[in-house]
C-alpha cells in the first residue's frame, strides 16, 4: 500500500529545459558553433522565466555543451572535445543506455587508465595507518 502512496514528483522546468537542449545538441539539431537565441528570446519562445533559461544554460555550460560569452551569447560546443565527465550521464540517457561500441570501448579504456593510475598513486602514498 505504501508503494501506491509515494509522493508524486514532477521534473522542474529547469530540468525539462536541460533535457530538451541536451537532446537538441547531441542530435546535431543545434550544430557545433551555432549561436543560440538570447536568454530573453528563449524564455519567450518556451514560455518559461528567464532565470529558468539562465540556470539551464549554466548547467549545459558546466557539462561542456555550450559556452556562455558575455555580451555575445551562447555558442554550441563540440561536446566530444569540450565535454566534462558529467556529460557521460547525458550521453547514456540520450542513447537510452545503448552506446556505440566505439564510445563504450573508449569509456572502458579511460576507466582502466584512471583506475590503474589511482591504484599506483595510492600504493606510493600509503602510510601505516
Amino acid at each position: 500500500m505504501q508503494e501506491l502512496l509515494k509522493p508524486i514528483r514532477t521534473e522542474s522546468l529547469k530540468d525539462v529545459f536541460i533535457n530538451r537542449f541536451e537532446k537538441l545538441i547531441l542530435s546535431g539539431t543545434f550544430p557545433v558553433g551555432q549561436k543560440l537565441p538570447s536568454e530573453r528570446e528563449l524564455a519567450l519562445q518556451l514560455g518559461v522565466s528567464r532565470p529558468v533559461v539562465h540556470e539551464g544554460l549554466l548547467d549545459l555550460a558546466a557539462k561542456g555543451l555550450v559556452t556562455l560569452i558575455p555580451r555575445v551569447g551562447t555558442i554550441v560546443n563540440d561536446y566530444r572535445k569540450e565535454g566534462s565527465l558529467s556529460l557521460l550521464t547525458s550521453l547514456v540517457n540520450y542513447h537510452q543506455g545503448d552506446l556505440e561500441p566505439e564510445l563504450l570501448t573508449s569509456l572502458l579504456e579511460m576507466r582502466f587508465l584512471f583506475e590503474v593510475e589511482t591504484a599506483r598513486l595510492t600504493a606510493l602514498n600509503r602510510t601505516k595507518e
